[in-house]
């Protein structure tokens, strides 16, 4: 197998898990849809500029870092742990910030964040699997070796499968936080819930990469094997409990936007402009999306 075939291999089991992740927010965004082409924007600006940014930027911060951290584990933990989190959540939050500026009939709230934010973050995340994927078919493998395939496979289920949603989850929260900032009065009151939902993303980011990096560190020690296994649970408890955590904000966004359709339209019921069974299409998701089949 030549390098071009595991690129098409890492490609193809990349996609297959973005193509449902997305489809799960397509369902999920039940009453107001949110237009096709902003949501293709944020998934592209995950994939290509904010991979390539990230990129360019941890490179310039890691030249400093490597003056002034000596010690390699203690650099590789700040840099994976620290700068990466940062970096990648501020650029992928370029594209929200826009879409909320620019787009703001179609970013109105805490839903909408959540759905653009997910999105951006499946992008970034499709293309990082690719490249890392691809780079382990290659580890530990003589030159002129044959890709490890079982090895792509492994660091597949773990990546898509066991935290296939997290750069959505962690990007969601500069999503969400934004589309709540729709509702406020005052600029101060924005800025500082879209600070917090940034923050937040960051937080939930540093806290898998600084807690996987320490667990890959220590693992080949038998003296600190419970504090690998530590690690581990912490990752887990972390990212599904954001994961969990911004699901409840979602459903209960979706319930919140479906009690305002109600609402409204059944003033246009009492004024004549829809009949009734007209309004119990239009408040309702199923029903709604059964009549667009």
């Amino acid at each position: 197998m030549d390098l071009f075939s595991v690129i098409l291999l890492a490609g193809a089991l990349a996609l297959g898990p973005t193509l449902l992740y997305a489809l799960l927010l397509w369902w999920l965004d039940r009453y107001e849809k949110e237009p096709l082409p902003l949501l293709l924007a944020a998934f592209v600006w995950g994939a290509a500029p904010a991979i390539v940014l990230a990129l360019l930027l941890e490179f310039g911060l890691g030249i400093p870092m490597r003056q002034l951290i000596v010690t390699n584990e203690t650099r590789t933990i700040t840099e994976i742990g620290l700068v990466a989190p940062i970096v990648e959540e501020a650029v992928k939050a370029v594209i929200l910030v826009v879409l909320f500026v620019f787009s703001w009939r179609e970013f109105d709230d805490v839903l909408d964040g959540i759905i653009y934010g997910a999105m951006v973050g499946l992008g970034f995340a499709f293309v990082e699997n690719v490249l890392y994927l691809t780079g382990s078919a290659y580890d530990n493998v003589p030159a002129g070796g044959q890709p490890n395939v079982s090895g792509i496979i492994q660091l597949w289920l773990l990546r898509a499968g066991l935290f296939g949603l997290n750069h959505s989850m962690f990007t969601a929260f500069t999503g969400a936080a934004l589309g709540l900032a729709r509702s406020l009065k005052l600029r101060w009151q924005r800025g500082f819930v879209a600070s917090l939902g940034l923050g937040a993303a960051m937080i939930f980011h540093a806290l898998h990469n600084g807690l996987t990096t320490a667990a890959g560190l220590v693992s080949g020690n038998t003296r600190y094997a419970g504090l690998a296994l530590g690690a581990c649970l912490g990752v887990l408890i972390s990212d599904w409990g954001g994961l969990l955590l911004i699901l409840v904000v979602a459903v209960a966004s979706s319930v919140h936007e479906a009690q305002i359709i109600r609402h409204t339209l059944l003033e246009e019921v009492a004024l004549g402009r829809f009949t009734p069974d007209e309004y119990e299409t239009l408040s309702s998701g199923r029903m709604r999306w059964s009549a667009r089949r």
